[in-house]
């Protein structure tokens, strides 16, 4: 029935539209070698660190290691949060290929319980059963505007194939895949549509994320790609299928526009129902209550469910049957069963995980996507994207730090498929990169409930 709240995990290191964040990392190792490490962080499944350190003959070596993150308690019932490095070989960058074979990489642990900060960390660690802890770890995030070549050459020689993205992305060369804005007969325009149960007492601030954060994206990229961008927001009090109705019929797209939807509340499905797609629950304030007595006021509550609902499949057919060159809708809802006299599924926890990085948080984040790439998404394809978050009998988690995993989860992808480092771009890698991640980030909650998705992709 309803979209889970779910405990919100690497809060502190989620990241601004377009953005990778990048820190600096160090720690003391066996026999007292210093590791200094470079970290570029997309989100907490897609994190890798460049690992620097000295040889006896003062040579230096330069390893890769890709991490991801989990959380968990100890046996102790302490939370934690785990960068826990991926099971893939380490892989030499630079120096002597005997100190890959020698080198351990090691994990990093917050213990977000802690009531002292000292003591939540980061540690690092080897062990992930008693987390016997090798010591305190320093990190932070770097400026862009402060780092040099000569900085990225400690972690990428000039022959690595990253060197010339990660130069790109601190500043100090230009994108060389240049993007030249066309001239437009006539302008085309981005039609963001965002329905966001923003009041309603239970995940009404989770969709004020979404929405938020939504519109600041797709703002974006229409700011990027020099075209219109013209807003229709189904929100606050006027949330109803009767306010859905009357945008869908102002909405007039024309044939080179582009229509981005994206839904954000409660969603349901009918005991006999075969389309695997959800319905919308267009209502702020639930038209039942949840003690009904009587046969008459479970009929009349259900009435008044079905009377504010609408179905996805329904909002699909009417947006791809307007002009325009791409239709993008998005469902971030539950998939569950209504229509027996249970109570509806209530949020699993409310508690959020926050890490303390001891440093303020730099505002100066990585927002120069790759226009050739926003180019192609955006203006060279036609077809339609259709994506919501979960399988019929499926819930959608969420969280009031994050607001909805697949909602976040589109985002992150979307960034990390614009960004310097991915090729080639398509919409098939995001839709199931944001399929997967919102997937671990359920996991990660620790709902036993997982929400898988649904996809249609059918474009040219």
């Amino acid at each position: 029935m309803k979209r889970i709240f779910l405990l919100a995990i690497f809060t502190c290191l989620l990241n601004t539209v377009f953005s990778q964040k990048l820190y600096s990392v160090a720690y003391t190792g066996d026999k007292d070698v210093e590791y200094d490490c470079f970290m570029v962080y997309f989100n907490p499944w897609n994190c890798y660190m460049r690992v620097r350190f000295q040889n006896p003959d003062s040579s230096f070596n330069v390893l890769h290691v890709e991490y991801t993150s989990v959380t968990g308690k100890t046996k102790n019932k302490e939370s934690y949060l785990l960068m826990k490095n991926d099971t893939t070989p380490t892989r030499l960058i630079a120096g002597d290929s005997a100190a890959r074979e020698a080198f351990i990489p090691e994990n990093f642990v917050w213990f977000t319980s802690a009531k002292k900060s000292s003591e939540k960390g980061p540690w690092a660690t080897r062990d992930l059963i008693d987390f016997t802890l090798n010591g305190k770890v320093k990190y932070f995030p770097l400026k862009l505007n402060g780092i040099t070549e000569a900085d990225l050459l400690e972690f990428y020689p000039e022959r690595d194939g990253d060197f010339e993205d990660i130069k790109v992305m601190c500043g100090l060369a230009e994108n060389k895949d240049r993007f030249i804005p066309p001239l437009y007969r006539v302008k085309p325009v981005l039609h963001f549509i965002m329905a966001a149960n923003t009041d309603i007492d239970d995940i009404g601030e989770s969709c004020k994320l979404d929405r938020d954060k939504l519109k600041k994206e797709i703002k974006k990229i229409a700011d990027s790609l020099k075209i219109l961008f013209r807003p229709y927001e189904i929100d606050a009090k006027g949330f109803s299928r009767r306010k859905m109705l009357e945008e869908l019929d102002r909405l007039k797209p024309g044939n080179n526009d582009i229509v981005f939807f994206s839904y954000s509340g409660h969603g349901t499905r009918w005991g006999d129902q075969k389309d695997p797609l959800p319905n919308m629950n267009l209502y702020v304030k639930e038209p039942f209550d949840r003690n009904w007595n009587t046969d008459a006021e479970f009929k009349e509550a259900m009435k008044a469910i079905v009377n504010n609902s609408m179905g996805m499949q329904e909002l699909i057919d009417s947006i791809t049957q307007k002009q325009g060159r791409l239709k993008i809708i998005l469902g971030d809802l539950c998939n569950t069963i209504l229509g027996d006299k249970t109570p509806p599924v209530r949020p699993m926890t409310r508690e959020d995980y926050e890490i303390e990085t001891g440093a303020r948080s730099s505002k100066e984040t990585y927002e120069r996507p790759n226009l050739s790439k926003l180019n192609k998404l955006f203006m060279e394809t036609k077809g339609n994207v259709i994506s919501v978050a979960t399988k019929p009998n499926e819930t959608a988690g969420s969280s009031e730090k994050l607001g909805g995993y697949f909602t976040i989860s589109f985002i992150e992808a979307l960034k990390k498929e614009v960004s310097f480092f991915e090729s080639p771009v398509t919409w098939d890698n995001i839709i199931a990169k944001t399929i997967d991640d919102a997937k671990q980030y359920k996991i990660n909650s620790g709902s036993r409930v997982l929400q898988t998705g649904l996809r249609s992709i059918k474009i040219k």
